[in-house]
């Protein structure tokens, strides 16, 4: 019976979630809608794709799905006019424009093109509580966010995370990639296994966090120069080793004995031995196991880890495992470092455990990032500059 409450009680945090997120997009539509009209260019009207990754960033189909019967539902009580999936070309594209009854509710208020813009998320927006992790679908209940002073620290941080983002010079260039909607710019915090010192990574609409790699690098420009990114090398790591006083003191994820497998996929492994707890009949995931010969693969791959790593063994299937809690430490030092970098008048946008800066930035940046890791661990991090890349 308890399972049955729990389950529809997660099914209904997810719905409202989901909820909120298509309602915010609508809204978003709308102050499109209304700026477009008032800047004079709707004989034209407004042309916009619906599809989730145009919407979000993201190709996940349950996200924003139920965004074109809102429009639809807006339309038949006249508050817009909508064609849905108009083509123009090879691309599918729909066009908006205000009804009779917006264009009314307009001149009553007496909007003006200086009462459209971005607006930071909602305070109770900016932090999300997640529970552990369900061992039956590896999903996480939606849990309600304590209202204590800790919360509204982390909700003020984040509010002027958003701030500096929303005021940062950044631009892009042209290239063979699509475009970027640079505009895209606000975070939220979340946190893991119902603490507030478990998880705490950004995510959010904001478009760096979602981008290609390959369009971020090749056409962003933070006040108007290309990008460097800064990236803290073997994140958790480098973390593992630091609680133990120490710096990594080779490649963690690849020991002598599966140097044949990729290092992509002993990374993952790596990252399954942090985060679970020791289990009977525990297998490696499928894309790593793959590539691992012989048999009784997860026990040879977990000790050859034990061995390589033998300073953080501990950490490694431990009875309370300390993923979470890592990546806690990760999103501290990124988001210190991110604060730092505006303080010093450096425009910095942070990609989970590395930086964004502007080129010319990009040694100043590395020495926040170090300060940052080594304020909070007492040892200083290897901090590579993984794009453009150089030589040190």
């Amino acid at each position: 019976m308890q399972d049955q409450f729990d389950e529809r009680r997660r099914r209904s945090a997810n719905a409202l979630r989901k909820t909120n997120r298509e309602k915010s997009t609508v809204e978003a539509l709308i102050c499109d809608v209304v700026a477009h009209t008032l800047a004079d260019a709707h004989a034209l009207d407004l042309s916009i794709a619906l599809s989730n990754e145009a919407l979000t960033g993201k190709k996940a189909p349950a996200i924003n799905r139920g965004v074109p019967d809102r429009l639809k539902d807006l339309q038949a009580t006249g508050w817009l006019k909508v064609e849905l999936g108009k083509n123009y070309g090879e691309a599918k594209r729909s066009t908006l424009k205000a009804g009779d009854k917006l264009l009314l509710r307009m001149k009553e208020l007496g909007v003006t093109i200086d009462d459209v813009g971005r607006h930071s998320s909602h305070a109770e927006d900016l932090v999300e509580l997640r529970g552990a992790k369900r061992e039956s679908d590896g999903s996480r209940e939606i849990l309600k966010v304590p209202d204590t002073s800790e919360t509204q620290r982390l909700k003020e941080q984040v509010r002027r995370l958003n701030e500096c983002f929303a005021a940062a010079r950044i631009d892009q260039v042209s290239t063979e990639h699509p475009s970027i909607d640079t505009h895209r710019r606000s975070v939220r915090r979340y946190f893991l296994d119902g603490s507030l010192v478990c998880g705490g990574r950004l995510t959010g609409p904001a478009f760096w966090l979602s981008v290609e790699k390959v369009r971020r690098r090749s056409g962003l420009l933070l006040d108007g120069e290309p990008i460097a990114e800064l990236d803290l090398k073997s994140a958790m790591p480098s973390i593992a080793y630091a609680h133990e006083g120490l710096v990594i003191p080779h490649d963690p994820y690849v020991p002598l004995e599966f140097s044949y497998v990729p290092r992509d996929e002993l990374k993952i492994a790596m990252m399954k031995f942090l985060w679970d707890v020791p289990k009977k009949g525990a297998r490696l995931p499928n894309s790593v196991s793959h590539h691992v010969k012989g048999p009784d693969k997860h026990r040879r791959v977990y000790e050859a880890m034990c061995r390589h790593n033998e300073p953080i063994a501990k950490y490694l299937l431990a009875e309370e495992p300390q993923g979470a809690r890592f990546m806690f430490d990760e999103s501290e030092i990124i988001i210190n470092a991110t604060e730092r970098c505006y303080e010093a008048g450096i425009t910095a946008l942070p990609l989970h455990d590395a930086l964004i800066v502007p080129v010319s930035k990009a040694d100043a940046g590395m020495s926040i990032f170090e300060g940052a890791f080594k304020d909070r661990l007492g040892v200083l991090p290897v901090i590579t500059q993984d794009w453009p890349e150089v030589d040190r």
